[in-house]
């Protein structure tokens, strides 16, 4: 018994290592995200997959690749356009194939 006791928390703490490594490597693509725009906005560092949403403010979704090219091209043609996020939240599914990141960003647009 004292084995299998053993053995779940061992299983445990492997899961936990890999969802700690799984976060920090979106963290990590997140943040060289985030560097792409700055400071010269650079578009095709910002539109990465074929399947990417873009969610502007107050906006309609981006849902193309095409899409997406336009609301970047727009935002960076204003005059003192600065754009900068940090993730604060991730979750991750169990599966590992899928997770959400949510956190804060900065816009300017003089």
């Amino acid at each position: 018994m004292r084995c299998i006791a053993l053995l779940s928390i061992t299983i445990v703490d492997a899961a936990t290592a890999a969802d700690t490594k799984i976060e920090q490597t979106l963290r990590d693509l997140d943040a060289q995200w985030s560097a792409a725009a700055e400071p010269k906005p650079r578009q095709d560092g910002l539109v990465y997959s074929d399947d990417a949403i873009v969610m502007p403010p107050n906006a309609s979704a981006a849902r193309t690749k095409e899409a997406i090219r336009k609301l970047w091209q727009d935002l960076i043609a204003s005059p003192g356009f600065v754009i900068s996020w940090k993730a604060t939240k991730i979750e991750v599914a169990k599966s590992g194939d899928l997770a959400c990141l949510s956190g804060t960003y900065e816009f300017c647009d003089e």
